[in-house]
């Protein structure tokens, strides 16, 4: 483990918060690993800060399902021919919607506390410790994982560590993925303000991409994304199919896709 980020535990404050909670899905048990979520069914979530457990609290899969809604990703688009392209994965949350409704999963994620969960959640997944933009290059790394927004960009509020990281573009990165035969793809985009880039960097990726779920809030120093990102989009084939401005979430079906 590097020592420059010693995982974080649960402190008893938290626990007592969720056990105060009407009909609390999960208790909380601590490990010498990334702390855990243990739900009444046995099934484990690790995660990257304790302070993100209350999005659980309804249980597992109601959270998957709201994320997916969230993006305006239909529950058709999944099956096995699925290819989920995750760019700022997280934890792995779509990772485990892909396992359960069906598909191949490949994510990407540089904060070092988000990616140790991410590949304790779906250790089948190609992971990738990597920020998603335009160029391969290092740049400073701005971690606010209690939040889940740490960023390429500074945010605008709250305490934050800086960390260097590496960077490459989708289309670098591409090579070194395991491209299921005659599958359908699937790339969804939470930059945290870096999403112009990240599309900037998988234009060749695109040409090969169905469908695109990208959440293009004002996480860039306050700017909103979303205007390049739907430009940029529409550009190269891809028809707006679905959009949740509340969150700035949108979701693309390339023309002529099923």
């Amino acid at each position: 483990m590097n020592p420059l980020f010693p995982l974080r535990r649960l402190k008893r404050g938290l626990a007592e918060k969720l056990g105060q909670m009407t009909r609390p899905p999960a208790r909380i048990e601590i490990d010498n690993e990334p702390d855990l979520l243990v739900f009444d069914d046995g099934t484990t979530l690790a995660i990257a800060d304790p302070n993100r457990a209350g999005f659980f609290k309804r249980g597992l899969w109601p959270r998957l399902e709201s994320l997916r809604k969230q993006y305006g990703i239909p529950r058709s688009v999944f099956g096995d021919d699925l290819l989920f392209l995750d760019v700022g994965a997280n934890i792995g949350e779509f990772g485990l919607l892909v396992r359960k409704l069906g598909g191949h999963y490949v994510a990407f994620e540089p904060d070092p506390f988000a990616h140790r969960a991410l590949v304790e959640n779906v250790p089948e997944a190609q992971v990738f410790s990597v920020a998603v933009s335009d160029r391969n290059e290092h740049r400073d790394f701005f971690l606010a994982t209690a939040t889940a927004d740490s960023s390429l960009f500074r945010p605008l509020t709250g305490e934050v560590t800086e960390v260097r990281v590496v960077c490459d573009s989708l289309d670098n990165m591409a090579k070194s993925i395991s491209w299921p035969a005659s599958s359908r793809v699937l790339l969804k985009v939470e930059a945290e303000g870096s999403e112009p880039e990240v599309l900037e960097g998988a234009r060749e990726t695109l040409a090969q991409v169905d469908y695109v779920a990208i959440d293009a809030g004002p996480e860039r120093g306050g700017e909103n994304t979303a205007p390049n990102c739907i430009n940029l989009l529409c550009s190269v084939g891809f028809d707006l199919e679905k959009a949740n401005l509340e969150r700035g979430c949108f979701f693309f079906r390339k023309s002529g896709s099923a």
